[in-house]
């Protein structure tokens, strides 16, 4: 059969002995790559089934057997690293999950991948192990249901094991203004009302002028506490 835009031998060869290892558009940028050439998928297509050679990959009982073994215990990342480590061999994640979902019928869903995730950073970060970002957190759980509650701002847990709980309608003033620095000295517990009026009359950092500001602050609290009060009554 006459082959369409001809292919030499070696190209032929490279083909038959590599197709089966991607899938159709990772043969082609491989071979187009490798030959400096421009084929298009369907030509590639094309011409391996002139050759006769067929798509499917193969996995052998030893591959298959590491997959039924890690994939409930590993990230997707980790799942493929593993196997390529493993096996020293080429197979895309895509060829992966192709056999973890049709032929061993694996369904990873975020679930799955969620808990494997979690298990690997809980042993990487325990209990007590403090994340640097725009402030410091620290982990005081491992909760695999909402690990979004595992960390907590470090400010706040100072200040809670001194005895201080900050309430909803407060905040947290870092009084050098280094976020980073959560010695309890450091830190000034204030209500949102007095917080805003500092801030929009720029009264921080100015000595007695300060001090002052946030008596007047908490006086002004009292009153709001106290009216609301008879509000109540």
């Amino acid at each position: 059969m006459k082959r369409c835009n001809s292919y030499t031998k070696k190209q032929e060869d490279w083909l038959k002995e590599n197709y089966c290892k991607y899938s159709l558009k990772e043969a082609t940028i491989k071979f187009n790559e490798t030959f400096n050439q421009s084929r298009t998928m369907c030509a590639i297509q094309r011409i391996t089934t002139v050759l006769g050679v067929k798509s499917k990959i193969r996995f052998s009982d030893a591959e298959i057997k590491f997959l039924q073994d890690n994939a409930y215990s590993l990230t997707n990342k980790e799942l493929y690293e593993e196997f390529t480590k493993h096996f020293k061999q080429t197979k895309t994640f895509t060829q992966i999950k192709e056999v973890l979902k049709k032929r061993l019928k694996i369904k990873r869903d975020k679930e799955i991948i969620s808990r494997a995730s979690h298990n690997k950073m809980s042993d990487k970060f325990p209990i007590g192990y403090i994340a640097k970002s725009t402030i410091l957190y620290i982990k005081v759980k491992n909760d695999v249901n909402n690990t979004k509650k595992n960390y907590i701002p470090y400010h706040y847990y100072v200040l809670e094991q001194n005895g201080i709980k900050v309430k909803d309608d407060q905040v947290v003033k870092f009084k050098d203004g280094n976020r980073y620095n959560c010695n309890l000295d450091n830190l000034l517990v204030v209500s949102k009302p007095t917080f805003a009026y500092m801030n929009r009359n720029n009264l921080w950092n100015k000595g007695e002028i300060t001090k002052t500001a946030l008596k007047v602050g908490e006086l002004l609290d009292e009153i709001r506490e106290q009216e609301g009060e008879k509000d109540g009554c």
